[in-house]
């Protein structure tokens, strides 16, 4: 629960430990959050050639774009019931 004022807290929050960032001082919960975050921020930014090197690889392969054109084209002649009164 927030609170505004510090004499509204409850005597258990009043009793929680200070935070501390540094390396000693952290829990295995908080070392497990940040290695979490590290990892998931450098496997974003390395992914990213990859996934444009699969894209382009994808755009520029003959056999896979005559197969585009084609569902492009079927899509297009399919003519759609009309309903007339």
């Amino acid at each position: 629960m927030v609170v505004k004022e510090p004499q509204e807290m409850s005597d258990a929050v009043k009793n929680y430990p200070e935070i501390q960032w540094n390396l000693q001082g952290m829990r295995p919960l908080q070392v497990g959050l940040v290695l979490s975050v590290i990892a998931t921020s450098l496997a974003g930014i390395l992914s990213n050639p990859l996934f444009t090197l699969a894209n382009n690889s994808v755009t520029t392969t003959p056999i896979l774009q005559s197969s585009v054109v084609n569902t492009r084209i079927s899509q297009v002649e399919t003519p759609s019931p009309s309903i007339n009164p």
